[in-house]
C-alpha cells in the first residue's frame, strides 16, 4: 500500500515552516500510553492511501472548580469561526494596544486557550501484545514521524515507506523526562525491515480492527463554544467580545511549542466530552 508522498511532503513542510503545537475522549478506544525510557510502536497505513493520520487542533479551556481543563476541539479545523480562537486574538490585542487590565494575566489566559496542533494515528502497541490502540501526539512528534516517513532512506523503489504492512520499520519512541516536561529527540525509526505482523492472515485482522480515527476529530457546537468564549471573556477581564470576533492579530512575540505527553492530555480530558 502507498501513500501520496508529494502531498505529504507538502503537508510536512508546511508544519516545519511555521509554530504550532491536545486530546481523546470517554470512548473506550484505548490510547498509547507511552512509559519513560523507549517505547516501541508500528505506525499503521490507513484503509485508503492516504487516511493514516486524523488531524485536529484543540484549546484547553479552565474550568470552575476543577484541577484540569477541558479539551476543545477548534472549530477552524472545519472550516468554521471560532470563538476561542477569536478571544485568543482579542485577549493579545489588548496587551498589544494597551488596553488590558492584567498583562500578565492576559498573556497566561492566551497562552493556554491557544489551540494545539494534535494528531492521531492507529499503531500497533509493541509493549502491549501488539494491540492497536490510536497513537495521539503533538506537532514536534509528528514532524518526526512523517520526517521518517519521507526520508528517502525508508523509501524503496517501489515507494513503499516505513509504514508499509510487509516492508515497513517499527519505530522507537524515546521519552525522557526533563524539567517536568517528556522530550522524544532521540525517536526515530528500528532500523530492521520487518512486516507489521508475522502472517498474512494477521495483518488483514489488523487492517479490518482500525479504529475510525478521523471520528476523534469532534465536531463542536458553536453556540456551546462561543459561551465558553463569553464565559471565559469576563473572567479574563477582556471587554466585549463583539468588538474582536474578526480580529487576527498576532501575540507580540513567539509563543513556544508545548509538547505534552499523550498521558498528561488523556488524564485532562477524561470527562469532558
Amino acid at each position: 500500500m502507498t501513500i501520496d508522498l508529494k502531498a505529504l511532503r507538502a503537508q510536512y513542510e508546511t508544519l516545519v515552516s511555521k509554530d504550532g503545537d491536545s486530546d481523546s475522549s470517554t470512548t473506550k478506544i484505548p490510547y498509547i500510553t507511552l512509559k519513560e525510557g523507549n517505547n516501541i510502536v508500528r505506525i499503521l497505513p490507513g484503509k485508503d492511501d492516504d487516511d493514516f493520520v486524523a488531524e485536529t487542533a484543540i484549546h484547553r479551556v479552565p474550568q470552575d472548580g476543577q484541577t484540569y481543563d477541558r479539551a476543545v476541539h477548534c472549530l477552524k479545523t472545519h472550516g468554521e469561526d471560532c470563538p476561542l480562537c477569536n478571544l485568543y486574538y482579542a485577549l493579545w490585542d489588548g496587551v498589544n494596544n494597551g488596553t488590558t487590565q492584567d498583562e500578565a494575566g492576559d498573556k497566561k489566559l492566551a497562552n493556554k486557550i491557544r489551540a494545539r496542533s494534535r494528531f492521531y494515528f492507529n499503531a500497533l502497541d509493541r509493549g502491549d501484545k501488539n494491540k492497536i490502540k490510536v497513537f495521539s501526539v503533538g506537532v514536534k512528534m509528528y514532524r518526526t514521524i512523517v520526517g521518517s516517513i519521507l526520508d528517502e532512506d525508508y523509501i524503496t523503489e517501489d515507494d513503499e515507506t516505513l509504514i508499509d504492512l510487509n516492508n515497513g520499520h517499527d519505530y522507537k519512541i524515546q521519552k525522557v523526562m526533563e524539567d517536568g516536561w517528556p522530550k522524544y529527540e532521540g525517536s526515530m525509526p528500528r532500523p530492521k525491515i520487518t512486516p507489521a505482523a508475522e502472517s498474512k492472515k494477521e495483518i488483514a485482522e489488523i487492517m479490518d480492527s482500525l479504529h475510525d480515527i478521523q471520528s476523534l476529530v469532534k465536531h463542536e457546537d458553536y453556540a456551546e463554544v462561543k459561551l465558553m468564549a463569553e464565559s471565559i471573556a469576563v473572567t479574563g477581564r477582556v471587554a466585549a467580545m463583539s468588538k474582536s470576533t474578526t480580529t487576527e492579530g498576532k501575540p507580540s512575540k513567539k509563543v513556544e511549542e508545548e509538547e505534552v505527553s499523550n498521558e498528561d492530555y488523556l488524564a485532562k480530558m477524561r470527562g469532558n466530552e
